[in-house]
């Protein structure tokens, strides 16, 4: 059965901060429209109580001003399902959009149908409902905050929700990372004051009272790649079951530059 991977890293953030608010995207010439689908595919047709594959998908992309760079890297940058299809320069956002959707449904079929009619008492186990909406935000000056919030039911108790966050720098068009934000050798520092900024969220003194609670049960704490780049501070977001069970839900922490002085590169 096709089961969806995604990375580390996929509901729209807000910050708590009064200093630090989310704004939209003020930038000259360049401005977001949305490309929207919402598809049904019944799995058999002929079956009144065929399976259902439903798509539901909101996609900001740019338009104007540097709008072919910043939607160059939108869809490089693994929105969708991740490697699920290849962006090309020569393809539209509506042909990268449409052509995802149509690669989901026939992947549907195909993976789901056999399946199903070996196990048609159990109909409803092989629904699928692939939901993504995303926003777009100014964080910091120069950088596009794209946001994606991930919904996917395959079966199971329960759908699998996730926030994918990608900073993009409107000059270069490029796609921020950790290490093009932190200078070399940064790791060490930056997880002492990650496990800081968790334990004070926690209101614990250490990290086997993080264990203790749930969280980072196997003392490895790292820095995720969802984070958000305001003015003042780093905001980090680890997804629902990444460190701590599913229940405790998506965990952001913030860690302040002044805190990571030193580690940062200049123009942060």
């Amino acid at each position: 059965m096709r089961k969806l991977i995604w990375g580390v890293g996929l509901l729209f953030l807000l910050c708590t901060c009064t200093d630090e608010k989310p704004r939209p995207v003020n930038i000259t010439g360049l401005a977001f429209d949305t490309i929207s689908v919402d598809t049904t595919c019944v799995l058999i047709p002929a079956d009144s109580i065929s399976p259902k594959c439903s798509l539901s998908i909101s996609l900001q992309i740019a338009k104007g001003k540097e709008a072919q760079r910043i939607n160059q890297a939108i869809l490089s940058a693994d929105i969708l399902m991740p490697g699920y299809v290849d962006y090309t320069k020569t393809t539209s956002p509506r042909q990268y959009v449409d052509s995802f959707v149509c690669h989901y449904i026939n992947d549907y079929k195909r993976d789901y149908a056999p399946l199903y009619l070996d196990d048609k008492e159990n109909a409803t186990s092989y629904d699928d409902i692939y939901n993504v909406s995303t926003s777009t935000q100014m964080t910091h000056d120069g950088l596009i905050c794209y946001i994606a919030s991930i919904s996917h039911f395959g079966g199971g108790t329960r759908p699998t929700q996730q926030t994918l966050v990608r900073n993009i720098d409107v000059k270069t068009g490029k796609v921020l990372t950790l290490d093009s934000v932190f200078n070399h050798g940064y790791e060490q520092k930056l997880n002492a004051e990650l496990t800081k900024a968790l334990c004070k969220k926690f209101k614990v003194a250490n990290m086997a009272q993080l264990a203790e609670k749930n969280v980072l049960v196997d003392g490895k704490i790292y820095a995720p790649d969802n984070f958000i780049l305001f003015k003042h501070k780093i905001q980090f977001i680890y997804n629902p079951d990444e460190i701590a069970p599913h229940d405790i839900g998506e965990i952001k922490i913030d860690v302040s530059y002044k805190a990571l002085k030193g580690l940062t590169q200049q123009n942060f």
